[in-house]
């Protein structure tokens, strides 16, 4: 019986092996896909970023020919910002298309995770599997030795009939046990080959349960890996797309600086001068109101996103630049702009160090949750925070940036660090604290030196 079982288990063997190459070569369950919509729009983005790539090649060609020509010095200067806005949109195409590869990323990683636990809990199953088959076959071994063993007491002493009992008793008394002691032991054996039996068809079913989980497995593997590859392709992608936003951030500043420089050397009141200044004030606006877009989806009057529904200005606000030697150098309040002259509103407040402002640490004001961190050709590296209860605080024109968004920010805690980049002339920090979407005077709530 126990050659016969052997036998089977290497033939259950050589199956099984066969199985796993038959697998190797059927069909897999389908990989998660993603939604036509989200397709749809990286192929939109894609066709854009084309598009976009095309107009400012054009106009890297046109700057090329007029900076040769010192006479068309402000045609340049307005070529110059006409890059810079092609850019902007650009890097705006670009952070549209990772938002939502990174969407797509988070399903990717999702689909894995579940198959992970799928596939230890698959594991598990056949180690569990294995060790009851282990534990049966012992059985199984230990019921044959047994039979064996009265088999082998039967060859020798012979088969015993209730006849011979009878002759060989010394009385009715003593006939009546040994038929009873004869008895037990034959039922004692009938029961040795019923669980020997019982035993062989639980086995015989543990080895077609674990064949299944062994195909099972090799499929939710092989499922997993192209989850995985298509992670990795997505992981990539995000990584290209951030490198070329990095990039494209990189030749704004660089365009912006130059262009800074040569309109200081306009005239004021000259067509060119007027009509650079005329954009600028143009692309601020709209981004004041996609900032204000941002706001009003991502904070609520009554949300707890940050410190909490019940958060007031009486909990008390830090002042951005946690230094010293920190002033005020533009207050909030209508002034006139530095860049185009005209008197408008300044919805923030200017701070800078006597030391020296650049790279110096930007605080969290409060506690919160980071709800904007990117970059603007208007406002640089900038950062958001929802503190709840309608109040936001943003830190604008930083050199880089320490945080990212859905981020828990401590007050205190170093969310950038202060720079002069976007429409900025010098380093400094721009603080603005917003109350259920308005821009109100951060004096009210915090001043330097706390």
């Amino acid at each position: 019986m126990i050659t016969k079982y052997k036998r089977f288990t290497r033939a259950l063997s050589v199956v099984l092996s066969l199985l796993l190459v038959f697998l190797c070569f059927a069909p897999v369950v389908s990989a998660v896909e993603l939604s036509k919509s989200d397709q749809n729009k990286i192929n939109s983005y894609k066709e854009e970023q084309s598009a976009l790539n095309e107009k400012i090649s054009v106009a890297k060609s046109k700057l090329a020919d007029l900076k040769k020509d010192i006479s068309k010095q402000q045609e340049y200067v307005d070529e110059l910002n006409e890059q810079i806005f092609n850019y902007q949109d650009k890097i705006n195409n670009l952070d549209d298309q990772i938002s939502v590869l990174e969407g797509e990323e988070a399903v990717y990683q999702s689909a894995v995770d579940k198959l992970d636990a799928e596939i230890k809990k698959e594991e598990d199953d056949i180690s569990h599997n294995e060790l009851q088959q282990i534990d049966l076959q012992q059985e199984i071994e230990d019921v044959n030795v047994e039979l064996q063993e009265r088999l082998c007491s039967i060859y020798v002493n012979g088969a015993t009939s209730e006849l011979e009992l009878l002759f060989n008793a010394n009385d009715f008394s003593s006939y009546l046990t040994m038929l009873e002691l004869s008895s037990s032991m034959a039922k004692h054996d009938n029961e040795l080959v019923e669980s020997l039996n019982n035993n062989i068809k639980e086995i015989d079913k543990l080895t077609e349960s674990h064949k299944k989980m062994i195909a099972d497995l090799e499929v939710k593997k092989q499922e997993q890996q192209k989850q995985i590859d298509l992670l990795e392709v997505k992981k990539s992608e995000i990584v290209e797309a951030r490198n070329d936003l990095k990039s494209s951030q990189t030749e704004v500043i660089s365009l912006q600086t130059e262009a800074r420089t040569l309109l200081n050397n306009l005239d004021a009141q000259s067509d060119t001068y007027k009509s650079v200044m005329s954009k600028y004030e143009r692309q601020i606006d709209a981004f004041d109101k996609k900032i204000d877009a941002i706001i009003a989806a991502a904070s609520k009057p009554s949300d707890s996103s940050g410190t909490g529904s019940n958060f007031k200005p009486k909990d008390g606000f830090i002042w951005p630049l946690q230094y010293s030697d920190v002033y005020i150098s533009s207050g909030f309040g209508y002034r006139r702009d530095p860049g185009s002259g005209t008197y408008k509103l300044h919805g923030g407040t200017d701070t800078c160090c006597y030391s020296g402002t650049a790279g110096k640490a930007v605080s969290a004001a409060a506690d919160g949750t980071v709800i904007i961190a990117t970059w603007h050709s208007s406002y640089g590296y900038y950062v958001g925070i929802d503190h709840g209860n309608g109040f936001v605080t943003i830190y604008a024109h930083n050199s880089s940036l320490n945080t990212s968004v859905g981020q828990k920010v401590k007050q205190g805690q170093t969310i950038a660090y202060a720079g002069e980049t976007g429409y900025a002339f010098g380093a400094h920090c721009h603080f603005e604290i917003r109350v259920n979407g308005t821009k109100v005077d951060a004096t009210q709530y915090v001043r330097p030196g706390q």
